[in-house]
């Protein structure tokens, strides 16, 4: 995808790669676009829509991908007990 971001009337073409899989996270992926590009860029907005319902039906799961490595890290069984104290907003939780 080649957006365009501009800033006094000059147009700077940035491209973005796609997303890529996270090879030790399963079912985890990374974009390479920061957040602020994603709300803000006019070619990106139908993604950002798109990514925007996903998350507010369940369907997606946004976090950083330093915050997807301690449940992968743990590597839990059905018949573990979990305390997790840093759940919040719980996206490591929903992810054991």
């Amino acid at each position: 995808i080649t957006s365009g971001i501009s800033r006094d009337a000059t147009t700077t073409l940035q491209t973005i790669a796609p997303v890529t899989e996270i090879p030790y996270v399963p079912y985890g992926y990374q974009l390479s676009v920061d957040r602020r590009t994603l709300r803000r860029n006019e070619t990106l907005r139908g993604f950002h829509t798109w990514l925007k319902n996903a998350t507010d039906a369940g369907f997606v799961t946004r976090q950083e991908t330093v915050s997807m490595i301690p449940p992968v890290v743990l590597s839990p069984s059905s018949n573990h007990s979990i305390l997790d104290l840093c759940a919040a907003p719980g996206s490591k939780t929903s992810q054991l």
